[in-house]
């Protein structure tokens, strides 16, 4: 069992096809099937089952994808902390510089997608502050993975980012219109 297989088995559950995973990794769906197999022989109980044409993750294969998220976050961790200098800290920054619309892509319910990794669970030592002092330009930026957009919330995300910046052009249209 390794990473990249986790992973596979994870984004099966998110995006239920066999399909859909190798287009959102960018491989052919026989290497996602060759991954899952080789997975499945490390694991005991079946992790997938077939219903009709589509394969679908049994219970265990749902806990261990779950599990694949942690796995997936605590390897992240260790990278980030074997890049710290010696006995200091990397201080993780995420700046959103519009806290208005973040504030409405939360408020729509795919804010959780902005930072899965850090919103999923509790984390502490983590604090989100709106920038102030800032002067937003209207722009709004979305920078994502492309393998990512298969995913609903990430979809969501953007969609609400591209109404919001339409309804700001359009205030910013009526506001040149009367003066």
């Amino acid at each position: 069992m390794d990473e990249r297989q986790l992973r596979i088995l994870r984004e099966l559950g998110e995006l239920g096809s066999v399909t859909a995973v190798a287009e959102a990794l960018l491989v052919t769906p026989s290497a996602i099937s060759q991954q899952l197999r080789l997975l499945q022989r490390a694991i005991p109980v079946p992790l997938t089952e077939r219903q009709g044409r589509r394969l679908v993750l049994t219970d265990a294969g749902q806990a261990l994808a779950g599990a694949a998220v942690e796995v997936e976050t605590a390897l992240a961790r260790a990278r980030h902390q074997g890049d710290a200098p010696a006995g200091r800290r990397l201080p993780l920054v995420h700046r959103i510089n519009e806290f208005a619309v973040v504030a409405e892509v939360v408020a729509a319910g795919g804010g959780i997608a902005l930072m899965p990794r850090l919103t999923m669970r509790p984390h502490p030592e983590l604090v989100l502050r709106p920038l102030s002092g800032v002067q937003a330009r209207r722009h709004i930026d979305a920078l994502y993975r492309p393998e990512r957009t298969a995913r609903a919330a990430v979809r969501t995300v953007l969609t609400e980012l591209r109404r919001i910046a339409r309804s700001i052009q359009h205030r910013e249209g009526d506001d040149r219109a009367t003066s």
